[in-house]
């Protein structure tokens, strides 16, 4: 389950994070290692360049679900 509030760019990556989120059920261990910079990497665009609308902070992801909550401040 998935819960998204925000922009379009936004949007983007957290669809790409959950794309990789999706491999590390399946993925060898080169993959996660991969995929937890990548997660990493899209939580940090989200938190430090956000919009001029939005200031987004991702309050929980897990490498075991699809759970990924973004709340708006």
């Amino acid at each position: 389950m998935t819960i998204i509030i925000a922009n379009r760019t936004c949007v983007i990556l957290v669809m790409s994070t959950l794309v990789v989120q999706a491999l590390l059920i399946s993925a060898p261990r080169i993959a996660r290692i991969v995929s937890f910079t990548f997660m990493a990497a899209s939580h940090l665009i989200l938190l430090f360049f956000p919009s001029s609308v939005f200031r987004m902070v991702i309050a929980e992801t897990t490498y075991k679900t699809d759970w990924l909550v973004i709340i708006i401040l």
